[in-house]
């Protein structure tokens, strides 16, 4: 499936891409390249752009760009993943040299969602297996204003179960290394934004990934905690010579709420891990918590 226009005809889709295989007779060896997904997002129910779900392995999404050029007030609660595997008997994936943001390809401009109704948003979200690591490589996420008129979690890289290796070839970029804002997110009741967050029982390396530019917000002076990159892996897990923060832009990674009636955390790396988790050579940076009722701004 490449270098196609795939968009809404008046009706927003639920899914762009979407496969769902047989099993004993699988679907494998997709590929998904340089197409432009496009105002695809429902804004009426859980909606995504890619989507290989049960009994669909080994199959490569690269060089995509998806995003929406228009601002989004969705009609109900729900979820936008703008690539979603979701197959635990799945393995070998490739997802490279992605675009994801922005109002027009390449993440260029901003993508708007209002405040009203809530959407989670996920740029990459992984539910995988752990035979074969699959591979998330040099993917853009940046080009973000996004509102909640409560509060749901806000994701650049989900790893939710299995194995891979993120960022160890070449780096994923989720907001940017210099400037302010490149992904906002504001909320009005507490909650949290993930830059990359990574849990189940597989073994991950997560690498020379470039996270910065992210700022947060609430409405109602509540929290919402910022993390780089969180770990709950209960596998074997390196973290290594990423880049969180900036080290030439104040308030790269910047939690703006004051917070007045709760604690607020900014985090550059929080590890729950169980496994053998190994942090080492990560430069972290510029990071800073506007809340008034006490300090926690943390570099690990």
């Amino acid at each position: 499936i490449t270098n196609n226009d795939i968009t809404n005809a008046g009706g927003r889709p639920v899914n762009a891409i979407y496969s769902y295989g047989t099993s004993g007779k699988e679907t494998n060896n997709i590929t998904i390249s340089y197409n432009n997904i496009y105002d695809c997002m429902s804004g009426a129910t859980n909606a995504n752009s890619i989507y290989l779900s049960s009994n669909t392995t080994t199959c490569s999404i690269t060089s995509n760009n998806i995003y929406e050029t228009t601002s989004i007030s969705p009609t109900a609660e729900s979820t936008f993943t703008a690539i979603k595997i979701d197959n635990t008997l799945g393995n070998g994936f490739t997802i490279s040299n992605n675009s994801i943001g922005g109002s027009s390809a390449l993440c260029t401009g901003t993508w708007t969602k209002t405040n009203n109704n809530n959407t989670s948003f996920q740029g990459i979200y992984l539910n995988v297996g752990t035979s074969t690591a699959t591979e998330v490589q040099n993917n853009i996420i940046k080009g973000f204003n996004w509102s909640n008129s409560i509060g749901f979690a806000w994701y650049g890289i989900w790893l939710n179960a299995g194995s891979a290796n993120i960022g160890t070839t070449t780096g994923n970029t989720i907001g940017a290394t210099t400037g302010n804002g490149s992904i906002s997110v504001t909320n009005s009741t507490s909650n949290d934004v993930y830059a990359i967050s990574l849990a189940g029982t597989g073994n991950v390396s997560c690498q020379k990934n470039k996270i910065g530019s992210i700022t947060t917000n609430n409405a109602s002076a509540l929290r919402t905690n910022l993390y780089g990159i969180k770990n709950s892996c209960t596998g074997t897990v390196n973290i290594s010579n990423n880049f969180i923060g900036s080290t030439s832009t104040t308030n790269s990674l910047y939690a703006q709420s004051a917070s007045t009636t709760i604690d607020q955390s900014v985090w550059g790396i929080y590890n729950s891990g169980a496994g053998s988790v190994t942090i080492s050579n990560d430069t972290i940076a510029n990071l800073i918590n506007n809340m008034t009722t006490g300090s926690a701004t943390l570099v690990l």
